[in-house]
């Protein structure tokens, strides 16, 4: 028990390490200087993209231990997706309320939260890497870049398709709309049955709902083209940071 709060301590620290260095990256001035950034993207944007990382990937500490319980509650449905269409009665009556693009929809939303999944794993190579360095909290920022770089640059690239992945699901605005309305009647029906759906599971499809919300609001008013260059720009710039950390500028 006692590893495990320590385990869970250090995470918290390396998490908010990372966010700290996330909020230096994503600084519009440093980004146009790199890149050269269009007309259309100012600084307001970027900051919604940085926004939507240390809100939706890298909640602050104090938060995660409540995060980390409904993303556990959450695991169990988008691994068994069985356990939604039991929610939902059948096709016919699903595709009647919701369009025939209903069975997208809900492979688009599935798909989506895997990405965010399949990201988060990231931490926990965080976590390895560190304690093989034997450091402990608090770490400085050299200490930090230390443990990314013992994480291999392949397994580095992996996490940025994750990202890229799950970006590029949210920037589907039309369809993430329908997501969204098929998993709140998916907690709707859950919150009928409190004798079959216990609390936590329903915080765990709401934890889902609330990034593929949160995805919409950053996507819902960029038009194809904008979408294609924030898509870009965040690629550039996670790869740039990857560029850093393993001494390839």
């Amino acid at each position: 028990m006692e590893n495990q709060t320590d385990d869970r301590q250090l995470t918290n620290h390396l998490i908010d390490k990372y966010r700290e260095i996330l909020g230096q990256r994503y600084n519009h001035t440093d980004i146009d200087e790199r890149f050269g950034l269009p007309s259309s993207i100012g600084p307001e944007m970027i900051k919604e993209v940085q926004e939507f990382f240390m809100q939706n990937m890298y909640p602050p500490s104090h938060e995660r231990e409540q995060v980390d319980r409904a993303f556990d509650s959450l695991k169990r449905y988008i691994t068994d997706p069985i356990k939604i269409w039991g929610l939902l009665g059948n096709m016919a009556a699903a595709i009647f309320k919701f369009g025939a693009q209903f069975p997208s929809a809900l492979k688009a939303g599935f798909n989506t939260l895997h990405a965010y999944m399949d990201a988060k794993k990231f931490e926990h190579k965080m976590l390895a890497s560190c304690k093989e360095l034997g450091y402990t909290e608090p770490l400085t920022d050299e200490q930090f870049i230390e443990c990314l770089k013992g994480i291999s640059r392949d397994e580095a690239e992996r996490f940025i398709q994750d990202v890229e992945k799950l970006f590029m699901s949210l920037s589907d605005t039309l369809l993430l709309r329908k997501t969204i309305n098929i998993l709140k009647d998916v907690t709707r029906s859950m919150e009928a049955r409190p004798g079959t759906y216990p609390k936590e599971d329903i915080d765990g499809i709401n934890l889902g709902i609330g990034i593929l919300q949160n995805g919409h609001t950053l996507f819902k008013k960029m038009d194809a083209s904008m979408k294609n260059s924030v898509l870009r720009i965040i690629l550039q710039n996670e790869r740039w940071f990857l560029d850093q950390v393993y001494g390839e500028e």
